[in-house]
């Protein structure tokens, strides 16, 4: 009879690698059926991802992955990473990169035979090293470990101590952490496509470029990212100035509408570089409730399963914001980075800054307290019901916003 258990644990870039641990044991079952407790065991943990250069850099005082302000070393923390042409893939691919393999075996109470071929083992390993060894204790346990390096074309693998350094190896293909996976294949099928803000900088869903820092904005104006403006719409998204800066180019924080509901993220200040424990808050629709999602998620319906939206902190620190009626995802990283992503096929409904046409004609602004003069052609942001247009709006939900 044999038994066994896994335990698996995704990675968590910087964190935690791919982790698999568990265990195989053999021999005869016990009279009520239960795993043997006394007989051949065979354990083993198994990792692998980026090497502790990635966790060096983002610990370093270096600022940016190039000789720009538009890919911050920040970037690293989201998945997918947000792009532009000033922040390329190949900017980074030698941090995320899977360089680091790691398997740990340990043996107990093994039968004879494997006892015979594992001292063989031991042997041949033995003969193999560079220093003279007497033994390795294979019997007893096997540590193995394959690296290979960010900036060299070359395999280090060690087994139990003993080290081997594979030149010469152009045609090594590594894993990326970020890339080769599931989520990030459907961005480069086509499948998906995403809105960024870094540092100011827009990358709309057709890759072009919009600089913040000449959107004219104003403490109590609202500017739009990105809107559903289908018939039947279901989020808006807008970006509110800090009220020191007054700039979009700096820190911002968030207004979001999803459906009838919507809520505030202040802008705060500082960089995601810093070590921030402090408490999280979104204020929820006009009554500017308060909720800590460090503490604990928010969602609407409150405790539903299927639920329309769910705001919640990653174990990257990131501000995660879902819309399963469009299947979109917000990344925010609470100062001055963000990525919005959404499925191909709603991209033609969605309109704002990230969406092409663009027409600078239109501010793509809100005020809520706006009191200049009513110009004659006002132009509304098409979200849900068409209602009288005014210059002066107290926004209540998603169907009142309009623009003059």
């Amino acid at each position: 009879m044999a038994c066994s258990k896994l335990t698996y644990e995704p990675l968590v870039f910087t964190k935690r690698p791919h982790t698999l641990n568990g265990y195989v044991v053999f021999g005869l079952a016990a009279e009520d059926g239960e795993c043997p407790e006394s007989e051949s065991k065979v354990q083993f943990a198994a990792r692998a991802g980026p090497s502790e250069h990635a966790r060096a850099f983002l610990r370093s005082d270096k600022i940016s992955l190039t000789d720009t302000d538009f890919c911050p070393k920040e970037v690293l923390k989201f998945s997918p990473i947000p792009t532009s042409k000033y922040c390329k893939r190949s900017n980074f691919e030698n941090f995320t990169s899977i360089a680091q393999y790691d398997m740990d075996l340990k043996f107990n109470n093994m039968p004879a035979w494997f006892e015979l071929w594992s001292t063989r083992l031991d042997h041949l390993v033995s003969a193999l090293s560079s220093n003279k060894v007497d033994s390795l204790h294979m019997s007893q346990q096997i540590n193995i470990t394959m690296h290979t390096p960010h900036d060299h074309f070359w395999l280090t693998v060690e087994v139990n101590g003993v080290h081997w350094r594979i030149y010469h190896i152009p045609f090594l293909y590594k894993l990326d952490s970020k890339f080769d996976t599931s989520h990030e294949l459907a961005f480069d099928s086509g499948l998906k496509r995403s809105c960024s803000v870094i540092n100011g900088m827009i990358n709309s869903f057709d890759d072009y470029l919009i600089n913040l820092g000449e959107i004219v904005t104003q403490p109590d104006c609202l500017t739009l990212l990105v809107a559903d403006c289908s018939p039947v719409p279901q989020m808006a998204v807008f970006l509110t100035p800090s009220s020191d800066a007054g700039s979009l180019a700096s820190n911002y924080g968030l207004r979001v509408h999803i459906g009838q509901n919507y809520f505030d993220f202040h802008s705060r200040a500082g960089n995601s570089s810093q070590v921030d424990e402090s408490p999280v808050f979104i204020y929820l629709n006009q009554a500017q409730t308060p909720h800590d999602v460090r503490q604990s998620p928010y969602q609407w319906p409150i405790d539903d399963s299927d639920y329309i939206f769910r705001v919640e902190l990653n174990e990257q620190n990131l501000l995660i914001i879902e819309c399963t009626k469009l299947s979109a995802t917000i990344q925010f990283d609470m100062y001055n980075i963000l990525n919005f992503e959404i499925f191909g096929v709603y991209k033609h409904q969605m309109c704002g800054l990230c969406s092409k046409p663009l027409n600078r004609m239109q501010n793509y602004t809100l005020c809520e307290l706006d009191t200049r003069p009513t110009t004659t052609t006002p132009i509304p942001i098409p979200i849900p019901i068409p209602i009288p247009m005014t210059t002066t709006t107290t926004v209540e939900n998603v169907s009142q916003i309009v623009v003059a």
